[in-house]
Order: structure tokens, then C-alpha cells, then sequence
């Protein structure tokens, strides 16, 4: 499906444009996700560090400046509320804590570190996604980077994040893969293409696929 940030975009640039107006920047003050499955939002450990990736990357290739990510903490302590927004941190409640070794980084948190060791320094490169002819069960964005390439791929997911699909990515050098999981942290693996394609078995959880 469409991402709903480039959709907004793509409807505030036909407006500026009918306006006979230049092109504006955005940020996003405001975006989300619950780590909990309480009240009447999605949550979970999984999907909260999910689409915190899927989000700053899709909004970086749409040309957004940034997206505030709400919030720096917690509201509360695990099972102390039913209200989802108090479980959005990037670390968990510390309101109590006097000194930062008292601080714990929460599974966004963790996935937002991971995500800044790939993402910055690049620029969106639309005729390398397009180029990729991504099938309808993977979703994705393609960047610049130094000399080189920067390919974010995941399985499009449906309502979980147990979702999977494989692609065959085109490739002609040594790869830099970029993983994550929640269970085992990051991982960084050097892998050689096959006949000119990079084999991948892809999840709901983004990879980050660095090409000379």
C-alpha cells in the first residue's frame, strides 16, 4: 500500500502547485508507536522498533527535514497505565531515575541507535528503486550514499510483523548487510553476490543493504 507520508506530501504539493506556488519543506512533529498492545492500538516490542525504521526511512526518502519522534521516555512504568502513548519512549519511564546509569534504552531507542549507522549521509534515488521492480510482498527505499548505494528492504507486512519474502538484488561488489532483532542486537555481515545478485530472505523488520 502507499505510504500515507508520501501521499500527504504528494497532496500538499498539488495544492502549493494549483496555488501557483514554490515547493515547501515539511517535518513531522509528531509520530509514534506503542511498545505495549494496550487500549485500542496496535503495540508490541517488534512493531514499535519496526516502524520507527520504516518510518525515518521512508520519510528521509520522501524529503521530509525530520520527524520528532514521541517521546524521548516513557509516562509510565510497564502495566502501570492503559493509555498507549505513555509506552512510545526511547527509553523506558525514568522518573524516578537521579543519575543516567538509572536509564534503560527501550526497544525503539535501540532500533533508532541501530538505524543511525546506515541512514545519515545519504540521499533518496528514486530511479535506483524503480529500477529494482520491487515485487508487491516488499516494500523499500533506495539512497546514495558517498560512491556508492544504500537499499532498505523489507517483507510488506499485513497487520503483523511475522511477514516474509525474498528478492534478488542486483549487485556487482561486496555488500555491507545491516540486521537487527530485538533478541540478538545488530548485526553487520560482509556477503559476496552470486551471478550478480545479492540472495535475500527478507522479514517485516527492515535490512540495510550498503553496495559499492
Amino acid at each position: 500500500s502507499e505510504d500515507p507520508r508520501a501521499a500527504s506530501l504528494a497532496r500538499y504539493a498539488k495544492r502549493l502547485a494549483d496555488a501557483g506556488e514554490s515547493e515547501r519543506q515539511f517535518v513531522v512533529t509528531e509520530s509514534g508507536a506503542p511498545r505495549y498492545d494496550v487500549g485500542d492500538y496496535v503495540g508490541g516490542a517488534d512493531y514499535s522498533a519496526s516502524y520507527l525504521v520504516k518510518a525515518m526511512t521512508l520519510g528521509h526518502y520522501a524529503g521530509l527535514l525530520g520527524i520528532d519522534w514521541f517521546a524521548q521516555g516513557d509516562g509510565a512504568a510497564e502495566g502501570a497505565s492503559m493509555d498507549a502513548f505513555q509506552y512510545m519512549g526511547l527509553y523506558f519511564d525514568y522518573s524516578s531515575a537521579t543519575e543516567v546509569s538509572a536509564t534503560k534504552i527501550s526497544p525503539q531507542g535501540q532500533a533508532y541507535a541501530w538505524l543511525s549507522k546506515w541512514l545519515p549521509g545519504t540521499a533518496a534515488d528514486p530511479d535506483a528503486l524503480e529500477a529494482l521492480s520491487l515485487p508487491a510482498t516488499v516494500r523499500g527505499a533506495a539512497f546514495k550514499k558517498d560512491d556508492g548505494a544504500l537499499y532498505v528492504l523489507w517483507a510488506k507486512t499485513d497487520g503483523a510483523e511475522a511477514a516474509t519474502a525474498s528478492l534478488d538484488l542486483p549487485a556487482t561488489g561486496e555488500a555491507s548487510v545491516h540486521s537487527f532483532s530485538l533478541g540478538s542486537g545488530e548485526k553487520l555481515e560482509q556477503r559476496m553476490p552470486k551471478d550478480g545478485k545479492l540472495s535475500l530472505e527478507l522479514t517485516g523488520f527492515p535490512v540495510a543493504i550498503e553496495l559499492p
